[in-house]
């Protein structure tokens, strides 16, 4: 399926699933047990790791890397078929390596990466989808521009598997513009993942949620490239072990969280020839976000 097909039938898809209900009706229905019970919601949070791969592609893998990223949202339509919404936000890094930096200015040379973007996310029964355009950019000037539009899928299985559900998601990156995260040409990134998860019913760890995230990346068109331009379909197999733990703060302002993990990372040929050679690699984290 070439580019411009996978658009059409994602967009198609949306489109089918948006306008029946869209028809059915338009009343909000507002939870009121809820702290934010309104149609503006925020989420944000800080991570800090000990390396960073974009896609299996190894941005920055010494010193201090701080990624801090907020994250709005509002309702467009929420009514018991589905939720509609506007979604914006912004993700960054920053290394104190000054990765790549071609400027001299204190705080711009460790700001090593600034993404914006903004779509829609539709939740229909246990499926939800978004579609978005996101712009990768570096304020140091360690790269150029990339702009991409994503297409998200992701299904809510503990209805059928209870507490074996794997959530398995998928995203469709098709990358725009001249410039491509690989350096090469443009190309289409597929992402596919589980993250079973579960929680003590009792004891001393009852509050903390334990999940273990699993992501295959895979290239459809020209994202894993070598030196000649030969593509390599699989990039890279991320499998990790995270624990969260809600913190106690007033539940009127949202749900606060820390969460830690480990990762362990396998390269595909071209990315380990990319990335200098390795072919493996085991990534520290820990973090705090909030959502209101």
């Amino acid at each position: 399926m070439n580019r411009t097909s996978i658009s059409h039938f994602a967009l198609l898809s949306f489109g089918l699933c948006v306008l029946p209900a869209l028809a059915a009706q338009d009343e909000i229905i507002v939870d009121q047990s809820e702290p934010n019970s309104g149609r503006l919601h925020f989420s944000g949070g800080v991570d800090f790791t000990t390396q960073y791969f974009f896609r299996g592609i190894l941005q920055e893998d010494s010193g201090l890397i701080v990624q801090p990223w907020i994250e709005g949202s509002f309702d467009l339509l929420t009514n018991e078929e589905i939720a509609l919404s506007v979604v914006a936000g912004s993700w960054n890094s920053f290394h104190d390596e000054a990765t790549g930096a071609s400027t001299g200015d204190h705080f711009v040379k460790e700001w090593y990466e600034s993404d914006w973007y903004a779509g829609l996310a539709l939740d229909r029964g246990n499926w939800s989808f978004g579609v978005y355009y996101i712009a990768y950019a570096s304020p140091n000037g360690a790269f150029s521009t990339v702009n991409e539009f994503d297409l998200t899928f992701a299904f809510d299985d503990s209805e059928h598997l209870g507490k074996w559900a794997l959530s398995p998601s998928a995203t469709i990156a098709i990358e725009t513009g001249s410039d491509a995260a690989d350096g090469g040409m443009t190309g289409v990134y597929l992402e596919l993942g589980i993250a079973p998860g579960f929680s003590p019913e009792s004891g001393p760890l009852e509050s903390v949620t334990f999940s273990f995230p699993v992501t295959v990346g895979l290239s459809l068109d020209d994202y894993y490239e070598d030196a000649t331009g030969n593509d390599d379909t699989f990039g890279y197999f991320d499998i990790g072990a995270e624990a969260s733990i809600d913190l106690p703060v007033p539940s009127d302002v949202g749900v606060w969280s820390f969460t830690v993990g480990v990762h362990g990372l396998f390269l595909g040929d071209n990315l380990e020839t990319i990335n200098g050679g390795s072919d493996a690699e085991v990534i520290f984290s820990t973090g705090f976000s909030f959502a209101y």
